[in-house]
């Protein structure tokens, strides 16, 4: 009966807004039950549940580029999706792919199912703090090189690196895929940093990496 501005949700920050938006939308929590969940897994980027609402349906959320990629659908759609995460991640806007598929049961393996269907996308918008950008001009000032290590779409990582002052071209930022080439000791074969070899102490198995060039290295989070 309660608004869901009024709404009393224990749970994770994102978790809890997701749930607050949705009854703002008239969605009313208790209409589905989860039957059966797989957490987010950070190496395939997505988490899931099995959902009794009158019909069985697996749900996926996480990384759009991830779900999009792995969903049956038409190329041409997967162009106009594409599209609309790259323009909305250059804003600084965090994305949560969603995509279902009709299942009796949830497959427990780092692989997902087929038939997929790509359903939307949920935005996001954490503000930095005003103290931040400060911060981090004072860092540089002493010579100190600033890494950004995030597990949020490059173009995300890029415009928060804008904001604050840093040097953010799509040639300064390393994905997950570009680390996984880097050897233990941090360097980045040409092939995965556009023919230039750098070094980094950033070190992820997922996620983008923006970096500015400077004399040392701090990764903030």
């Amino acid at each position: 009966e309660d608004e869901a501005h009024e709404w009393r949700i224990v749970g994770r920050p994102v978790e809890v807004a997701i749930v607050r938006a949705a009854g703002a939308y008239g969605v009313q929590p208790g209409r589905c039950v989860a039957k059966d969940r797989i957490p987010f897994d950070s190496t395939v980027k997505y988490s899931a549940a099995l959902l009794d609402g009158g019909h069985d349906r697996a749900v996926y959320l996480g990384a759009p580029e991830i779900l999009l990629e792995a969903s049956d659908i038409p190329a041409t759609d997967k162009t106009r999706w594409q599209a609309i995460i790259e323009k909305r991640t250059g804003t600084g806007e965090r994305l949560l792919g969603l995509a279902s598929v009709s299942a009796t049961r949830l497959a427990h393996r780092k692989t997902l199912p087929p038939g997929l269907a790509f359903t939307g996308l949920l935005g996001m918008r954490a503000p930095l703090r005003n103290t931040a950008k400060v911060a981090l001009e004072r860092i540089r000032a002493e010579g100190v090189r600033t890494a950004i290590v995030t597990g949020d779409h490059q173009g995300t990582a890029l415009a928060i690196a804008r904001e604050l002052g840093m040097s953010a071209e799509p040639r300064n930022a390393l994905t997950g895929q570009d680390l996984a080439t880097m050897s233990e000791s941090g360097s980045v074969s040409t092939a995965g940093c556009e023919g230039s070899t750098t070094r980094s102490n950033a070190w992820s198995s997922s996620g983008t990496t923006a970096r500015a060039p400077r004399k040392r290295t701090q990764s903030a989070r």
